[in-house]
């Protein structure tokens, strides 16, 4: 028994890419090549499905797919799917529910990035409160503090809780959300210096995240609760990201 589902309103080729990506891999395709073709290991790009989609309509998959079993018919703005048979009940109805939320979070995206002026990877990031990217202000401050990121004597942190120490803190800065950055508020106050103040802040999130991993701060000897202290260090941190091509990072 095959189920009907809507899809007018999302891209077939990424519904057949979801498909895809998401059926489970025939035993004979698995851990090897097979019949000369290595199964389960090629992924399906949204090239290959439009130019499968680009057919006499209606378009039907039947049996299996560079190495995935489908079994689904598009034709207009409906998927007929066969396809819960192999992949397991009610998958279909998840991919589809899954691809359309998606769909609304980039809409959602993409209207307030052009209301606020804002990067579309930050207002992503704060939408989802998924690890904030480096912002423009602090990429420039990394650059300009970037001769200093070879001279350690210039970092307390560096100093007190070495090398180690230094690059968990730095990870950690990648993995900060605007939630988090936002709460350190409490402890940096604006000074109008926005790239100092913002990097301060993530560095103390940073730092209170780590704390709550259960990493040992006790190096540092709470020096983290000092604004003062926050805003000098803060620029060194970001130059260290720079000269390791940290990811969001990179000069």
């Amino acid at each position: 028994m095959h189920i009907r589902i809507y899809i007018g309103d999302l891209d077939p080729a990424q519904v057949l890419v979801a498909l895809h990506e998401n059926a489970i891999i025939p035993p004979q395709y698995q851990g090897g090549r097979y019949n000369g073709y290595i199964g389960g290991q090629q992924k399906m790009t949204l090239d290959q499905a439009r130019r499968m989609l680009a057919t006499t309509k209606p378009v039907i998959f039947v049996g299996e797919v560079l190495g995935r079993v489908l079994n689904v018919q598009f034709e207009d703005g409906h998927l007929l799917s066969h396809y819960d048979q192999h992949n397991g009940k009610g998958k279909t109805e998840e991919i589809i529910t899954v691809l359309r939320e998606t769909a609304a979070l980039d809409s959602a995206v993409e209207d307030l990035s052009q209301e606020h002026h804002m990067d579309p990877n930050a207002v992503r990031a704060i939408v989802t409160n998924a690890p904030l990217p480096f912002s423009e202000a602090e990429k420039e401050l990394a650059k300009v503090f970037l001769p200093t990121a070879r001279r350690t004597s210039n970092s307390e942190i560096f100093s007190l809780g070495g090398e180690k120490l230094a690059d968990q803190i730095l990870e950690a800065m990648t993995r900060t959300t605007h939630e988090e950055i936002a709460q350190a508020q409490e402890v940096v106050s604006a000074s109008g210096q926005t790239g100092v103040d913002f990097a301060a802040r993530r560095l103390y999130a940073a730092i209170v995240k780590l704390d709550g991993e259960g990493v040992d701060l006790s190096a540092l000897k709470g020096a983290y609760q000092n604004e003062m202290w926050l805003v000098s260090e803060a620029p060194f941190m970001l130059a260290r990201g720079a000269s390791k091509s940290v990811e969001g990072l990179e000069l």
